[in-house]
């Protein structure tokens, strides 16, 4: 489901009529890069661990 968000908004972005050539490529280059994640870790509910982190 997600791949698919993503293919629909790269699509979206490549026929924007509303975006200059430089910015339209960093929004390409930004979605492509994009990591699929759903959900959060474990440690992300251990408040030392995310104080560790951060």
């Amino acid at each position: 489901m997600v791949r698919h968000l993503k293919i629909a908004f790269k699509e979206m972005l490549e026929t924007a009529d509303w975006l200059d050539e430089f910015t339209k490529s960093k929004a390409l280059d930004k979605i492509t890069a994009m990591k699929e994640f759903i959900g959060y870790p474990d440690w992300l509910t251990n408040d030392t661990a995310v104080n560790d982190y951060f």
